[in-house]
């Protein structure tokens, strides 16, 4: 098949997708943990993680971030009450939309003494509960010790209207704010008033928890890790399909890998090839799908 036929894939793909592999995490599948604010390595050697440089890069507060599907999981570690306060914070446009400023799909979260969510606006303290009854988190801050530098935080995905089968990458900025005169972001040129300046966090699931969804009726195939160093491993859901060719077009709509496979659900890949965006056709014995990767 001739690249030109993908044009109309790679317009929509540019339109839609803005190459921000500078600040692009990945959020990884793992297990849920216990929401308690006692952080504990085992429960979370399975996240990924970025660090949030405070008091002009005198300390760090380190931002541990996964999801299982159904939930997504952070954890601020270090450095917030006994850092002169530092309340932490959690950015969300969940559409990816990257509007310069705030749409009805963009999500502010804030842990203090109590918590508060906003849509559509940051700093709207309106919600503010002890504990709220859409998600959760742990510690909140308070006066008296042991002093509040661990906070964990579980948001379902049906706080804020994020289908996971259907969305691979959302817009994402974490901060920790004194709240009169102080904000410090990770990435640091983000700004909570502008969503186009926050990440681009891509929802990926590791290989245990993609084989636990093969009873699911819904078809879909799996890509990950994304980003990748290369390394690329295809799962494709159901059994009933195989996977027969595959082929990687770079953002020119040029073919720069293809290679059959005698039938297989999964494939383990060793990409050679450039940092950048790339689109993978995967062709079944029943459908074709295409799918984004990023190498990095």
């Amino acid at each position: 098949m001739k690249p030109i036929t993908y044009l109309g894939i790679l317009i929509l793909f540019l339109n839609n997708f803005p190459l921000l592999a500078q600040n692009t995490i990945h959020i990884p599948c793992g297990n849920a943990p216990t929401i308690n604010g006692s952080f504990s390595s085992n429960e979370w050697q399975d996240a990924n993680k970025v660090d949030l440089l405070i008091q002009n890069g005198a300390n760090t507060v380190q931002v541990f971030f996964k999801h299982d599907s159904l939930n997504l999981y952070v954890a601020f570690v270090d450095h917030l009450q006994s850092s002169n306060i530092r309340f932490p914070e959690i950015l969300l446009d969940v559409n990816h939309d990257k509007s310069p400023s705030w749409m009805p799909d963009d999500w502010w979260f804030h842990v203090s003494a109590t918590d508060c969510e906003s849509q559509g606006q940051p700093n709207n303290y309106d919600s503010c509960q002890l504990v709220r009854p859409n998600w959760v988190a742990a510690n909140n801050f308070d006066q008296n010790p042991p002093q509040t530098d661990t906070v964990e935080i579980k948001i379902p995905f049906s706080t804020i209207h994020l289908n996971s089968n259907t969305t691979d990458s959302i817009g994402i900025a974490f901060d920790v704010t004194n709240t009169f005169n102080s904000w410090e972001y990770w990435p640091a040129a983000a700004n909570y008033n502008s969503p186009a300046s926050w990440a681009t966090g891509i929802l990926g699931c590791s290989s245990l928890l993609n084989k636990t969804k093969l009873n699911s009726p819904i078809e879909t195939i799996s890509i990950y890790p994304n980003p990748s160093n290369g390394h690329v491993v295809v799962d494709l859901h159901p059994l009933q399909q195989t996977i027969k060719q595959l082929m990687v077009y770079n953002l020119l709509g040029e073919l720069v890998y293809q290679s059959n496979f005698h039938p297989t659900n999964s494939k383990d890949l060793n990409l050679q090839l450039a940092n950048g965006i790339y689109l993978i056709k995967v062709q079944t014995t029943q459908k074709e799908y295409t799918k984004k990767i990023i190498i990095e």
